[in-house]
């Protein structure tokens, strides 16, 4: 599994039911923008191959 499918599933752990923008959000405020690359692309990617 891939350093963003493990943020975005810390994400929605947390979080819950949420959008892409409001894990975004939580992904840069967790400061895992200055070690990963958790662009907006690659997070809503993640949710789509986690959903399935």
């Amino acid at each position: 599994m891939s350093a963003i499918r493990l943020l975005v599933l810390g994400a929605v752990r947390r979080r819950g039911r949420a959008h892409g923008y409001q894990m975004r959000n939580d992904l840069e405020h967790w400061g895992a923008h200055a070690w990963s690359s958790a662009e907006p692309g690659s997070i809503y990617h993640a949710l789509e191959q986690m959903a399935r």
